[in-house]
């Protein structure tokens, strides 16, 4: 189901800041999956336990990383979905007893270097979750892109850019202004003449914000 402009309108989630700051500052991937993970679960309705796990380094061997919330006993649901994304190599979500239970995998350039298990209650919106987990696994894939890269450097600056840009963005309470000043703060960073958001529904494309706009023009 496509989500459109006008149902994400005032559906921007603030979220805390100190987990931004964790996130911004984590030294190792074990720092960055579990401030990671809180930050989805700050994001995400109706979470009631959470698991990222990774490979093992020169191993095909995966282990958990991070739990939500810390040294919680997993639902053995989310334990069994994990093994089958891996496997699988694709998203997967699943009924049982316990809820509803989601999974991603985390890839990078067609690795899946470790799987995203999320169990929810019964009442939330699977499909919502995996849309929100595909844009969050981004960052991880990025970290460790970085951490794999001789240039971290660079990579660290690329990273704290988008991580800036997100801040700008949930810094908004509607949608509208977000975007607008997603785009302006776009324009900015990348020194760029002008940058524009926007949609397709249904075939068409409808631009919802210019940067350095206070609307759009016809």
């Amino acid at each position: 189901m496509d989500t459109s402009p006008e149902q994400d309108a005032g559906q921007v989630v603030f979220v805390d800041r100190v987990l931004w700051s964790q996130l911004d500052s984590a030294k190792s991937p074990q720092d960055f999956c579990r401030a990671w993970l809180a930050l989805q679960c700050s994001m995400i309705a109706d979470v009631q336990c959470a698991v990222i796990v990774l490979r093992e380094p020169g191993t095909n061997t995966f282990e958990p990383v991070a739990f939500w919330p810390e040294r919680n006993a997993l639902q053995q649901s989310i334990a069994t979905l994990a093994d089958r994304a891996l496997d699988e190599a694709k998203p997967q979500i699943a009924e049982s007893d316990e809820g509803l239970a989601v999974a991603y995998p985390i890839d990078q350039a067609g690795d899946v270097l470790g799987v995203v298990s999320i169990g929810l209650a019964a009442s939330a919106d699977a499909r919502s979750v995996l849309r929100q987990l595909q844009w969050g696994s981004m960052w991880l894939s990025t970290h460790f892109r970085q951490a794999d890269s001789a240039d971290a450097e660079g990579m660290a600056d690329r990273l704290i850019t988008v991580l800036d840009l997100i801040a700008t963005a949930l810094s908004h309470e509607r949608f509208a202004d977000a975007s607008r000043a997603l785009v302006t703060e776009m324009a900015v960073l990348l020194e760029c003449d002008r940058v524009s958001v926007g949609f397709i529904k249904s075939g068409n494309a409808k631009v919802v914000a210019v940067s350095h706009s206070s609307h759009i023009g016809g």
